[in-house]
C-alpha cells in the first residue's frame, strides 16, 4: 500500500481533501485502499474531490457522461500519475452516467457553470438550464462499473456529485456491500430530507463528519474495528 504524503494547492471546493487527509492521519489504522472513485468528476480539477489524492498517489476511477470535460480531466491529470515512475498507480476515466440501468438515458447538458449543472433525465431536476441541450448517453449501474473497474469494496474514498441522483446511486453501492473509509455527498438536489438521507447512512455504519461547501462528509466506524471515533465534526460554508 501507498505511502500517504502531502503535496499541491487543496483544489477542492472547500478544502474537503485536506479535511479528510488529516481525518485519515489522525486515525490510530486504515485498513482501506488508497483507491477513491469520483462520480461527477467533470473536469477533473475544479472543485474537484479526487485531484489531490491523484496527486498523492492513490489509484483512481473518474466517471462523468461529458466526453469533453472527461478529455480535459486527462489533461489535467496526466503528468500527476506515476510521477514517480514506480508504474502502480492506476487511473481511469469512464464515460458513463450511473443509472439504475445499464444502456443509453437521456441526458441535460448545459454550458453553464462549466457543465457541473448537466443532469439525467429522470433525475428529478425540473429547472431547465440556460442552453440546455439533450443528449443520450451511456448509462452503467454501479455493479457494471464495479465489475470493469475492479473496484475494491474497501476503497478509501467515494465522491459522488450526481445532480439530483445522488440518492439512487449510495443505494447501489450500499447494497453491494461496499463500505468506503469516506463518503463525499453533493447536497444539492437531494430528492429527499437530510435526516432521512444521514439517518440512512448511520443505519450502514457511517457516522456524519458534517457540511464542507455543498458536501455532506461522512466517516465509516463500525463497531467491530475496536477504533477509538474521533467524532469531531464541521460546519464549513
Amino acid at each position: 500500500m501507498k505511502d500517504i504524503s502531502f503535496l499541491g494547492l487543496d483544489v477542492s471546493h472547500s478544502r474537503e481533501a485536506t479535511y479528510i487527509y488529516d481525518r485519515i492521519l489522525s486515525r490510530k489504522k486504515f485498513p482501506y485502499q488508497f483507491f477513491i472513485v469520483d462520480i461527477g468528476a467533470n473536469d477533473g480539477f475544479l472543485s474537484s474531490n479526487s485531484f489531490n489524492f491523484i496527486q498523492w498517489g492513490w489509484d483512481a476511477v473518474l466517471v462523468d457522461p461529458q466526453g469533453q470535460e472527461l478529455q480535459t480531466a486527462w489533461q489535467n491529470i496526466k503528468s500527476y500519475i506515476n510521477q514517480y515512475n514506480e508504474g502502480d498507480q492506476s487511473v481511469e476515466l469512464v464515460r458513463a452516467a450511473i443509472t439504475d440501468r445499464d444502456g443509453s438515458v437521456e441526458f441535460h447538458y448545459s454550458s453553464q457553470g462549466q457543465g457541473t449543472m448537466s443532469h439525467v433525465a429522470e433525475s428529478g431536476v425540473h429547472k431547465r438550464l440556460k442552453g440546455e441541450v439533450k443528449l443520450r448517453v451511456s448509462g452503467l449501474t454501479v455493479k457494471t462499473l464495479v465489475a470493469k473497474s475492479k473496484i475494491p469494496k474497501n476503497l478509501g474514498i467515494l465522491s459522488i456529485d450526481a445532480e439530483g441522483m445522488g440518492v439512487q446511486i449510495i443505494k447501489q453501492w450500499l447494497d453491494l456491500g461496499f463500505r468506503p473509509a469516506y463518503i463525499i455527498f453533493e447536497y444539492l438536489n437531494l430528492g429527499e430530507p437530510e435526516a432521512v438521507f444521514i439517518n440512512r447512512l448511520r443505519m450502514n455504519d457511517y457516522f456524519y463528519l458534517g457540511k464542507r461547501g455543498w458536501n455532506f462528509i461522512f466517516e465509516h466506524q463500525p463497531s467491530v474495528t475496536g477504533e477509538t471515533s474521533n467524532h469531531n465534526t464541521v460546519e464549513h460554508d
